[in-house]
């Protein structure tokens, strides 16, 4: 008999290992004579752990898990790709390209046009061409023998003419030198009176002749000073002309009455008659002599 050295059991001679723990060292029991103490049995021996799998030499040890999120996202490239694809396809096959397009078309009308014996493509196209040109007008045909020729139309009546009216009787006109000089005279009133408003001095005075009776027979140099005087002093004048009469003499002197209205800043409103006497000197209206108040 043979004694484990592990766990101390009596196992038989021919036993390579004890059966009970599977240690390999057995030895040989020791003779009666000389009783062993009983000795504490040793402790259960640890389970030997797994050895750790043999890696190659510049290999990195393997996972489970990294290779099912590998494969998870190689599976997810492949179905996105395949989708994208898929989304393209459709695309094209609702809007193809127009070169395609009217290449499928024009490839289909032939195939018509050959089975059904219609005009194809460029048919159409000649046919549309000539529908713009012009088209000469058709020739009537010749009448038949036995047949009646077709009747005239009937014959339209001359428009009627109608008679011209009767020459109108002559108008007496006015005479056109009196209404024109008239106008003048009016004319040359209203610049008068816009140059006084404009307080353009050189203009005003421009309006009387050579020969103007001055006030009182005042000197011609000293009333101009004082007219000048007494249009440069207001800062703003408003010189207003109406209701006009004009009448004119043998010795071809007009004379113009008129309503005139005066205003400044230092003056509110003067409204007063005044007459005006006037001589034509080389086509022009100056005034020769000037009264307000009657």
């Amino acid at each position: 008999m043979k004694r484990c050295s592990n766990c101390n059991s009596m196992m038989p001679d021919d036993a390579p290992k004890c059966i009970k723990c599977g240690f390999a060292s057995l030895t040989p029991p020791v003779p009666s004579a000389s009783p062993v103490p009983s000795a504490s049995p040793a402790p259960a021996a640890r389970p030997a752990e797994a050895p750790l799998p043999s890696v190659a030499p510049g290999k990195r040890p393997t996972n489970s898990r990294i290779h099912l999120g590998e494969s998870l996202w190689r599976f997810l490239a492949v179905a996105m790709a395949f989708t994208l694809g898929w989304m393209l396809w459709i695309f094209y096959q609702i809007s193809p390209p127009p070169l395609i397009l009217n290449a499928a078309f024009e490839a289909a009308a032939k195939v018509k046009a050959k089975h059904t014996g219609a005009p194809g493509v460029e048919s159409v196209i000649t046919s549309a061409k000539s529908a713009g040109e012009p088209r000469t007008a058709a020739v009537a045909p010749a009448p038949v023998q036995g047949e009646e020729p077709p009747k005239a139309a009937a014959a339209v009546p001359p428009p009627a003419v109608q008679a011209e009216p009767a020459p109108e009787k002559p108008v007496k006109q006015e005479p056109v030198t009196a209404k024109a000089n008239d106008v003048q005279v009016i004319d040359t009133v209203a610049a008068w009176a816009k140059a006084w408003s404009s307080r353009d001095v050189e203009a005003y005075l421009s309006f009387y002749a050579k020969d103007f009776k001055t006030p009182g027979g005042e000197p011609r140099g000293e009333w101009e000073k004082g007219r000048r005087q007494r249009i440069a002093a207001p800062k703003s004048i408003t010189v207003a002309a109406d209701s006009f009469k004009v009448s004119f003499a043998a010795d071809g002197l007009a004379t113009v009455a008129f309503r005139q209205s005066y205003s400044s800043d230092v003056i509110n409103s003067n409204i007063t008659t005044k007459t005006l006497v006037m001589a034509k000197v080389d086509g022009r209206w100056l005034i020769r002599q000037e009264k307000a108040g009657h």
